[in-house]
């Protein structure tokens, strides 16, 4: 049953936010095709509203695309929200090729990921970071690296990392809104035009941090720009 036209008209409405930024970019600054680095744990890090969530929904996109199976892991009690079907979806995840799996308290995230990565299934597995209240010592993410290098996974966490991820993720990404646009005055009733966003490359073990970060945000500016028509 085809939808409403004004549900589609709503929904476009919604999640454009989510296909403002391409994983495309980390191609030009050096990382396997289309994806994340494999085998390895990537950060996205960065404040609320700054654009993580919308790289880690295309890097799902770009998963799917390429014919892998992903799963994305969502912690119901996580402040910063996770994205909806109807957003992943708009972003261009097929959602056929995505696994949802839900837990209830922060820690079950690690154990869910460990448990992913062990299927040997994924390709692309998304998991929001664990709060630093509960501390996750660097043997579980020692072990997590282990797991994602013999499946050949890219294992994406999404939100402030602690001191012990850092040390063991091979790619970290700060993300920024930049170029806030609104139509009208803005303010507290304002709408929004869009936004840019800026990713910073603060980590990565194979290439040199200054020209990933030209090329990276050269692309970020280009997909942006090819999303609102420019």
């Amino acid at each position: 049953m085809a939808a409403h036209p004004d549900f589609a008209a709503l929904r476009e409405a919604l999640d454009v936010r989510y296909r403002g930024a391409s994983p495309a970019a980390f191609v030009a600054a050096g990382t396997e095709a289309g994806s994340f680095p494999k085998g390895a744990i990537a950060t996205l890090e960065g404040p609320a509203s700054s654009g993580r969530t919308a790289l880690a929904a295309q890097a799902l996109a770009a998963a799917t695309a390429a014919g892998e199976a992903t799963a994305l892991v969502v912690w119901e009690g996580d402040p910063n929200g996770a994205p909806s079907a109807v957003s992943l979806s708009s972003a261009g995840v097929l959602l056929e090729r995505l696994l949802l799996v839900r837990v209830s308290a922060p820690l079950e995230v690690v154990r869910a990921a460990d448990i992913l990565l062990r299927a040997q299934a994924f390709g692309t597995i998304v998991i929001p970071a664990v709060p630093a209240s509960r501390r996750v010592n660097a043997a579980a993410w020692t072990r997590l690296v282990q797991l994602a290098h013999r499946a050949h996974a890219s294992l994406i966490v999404v939100g402030e990392a602690s001191e012990e991820l850092r040390a063991m993720a091979a790619l970290r990404v700060e993300c920024a809104l930049v170029d806030v646009r609104w139509i009208g005055s803005g303010g507290l009733f304002g709408e929004l035009a869009g936004y840019a966003v800026h990713a910073e490359i603060r980590k990565h073990k194979h290439a040199l941090n200054h020209a990933l970060n030209h090329a990276l945000n050269d692309r970020l500016r280009r997909d942006l720009a090819a999303a609102a028509g420019v």
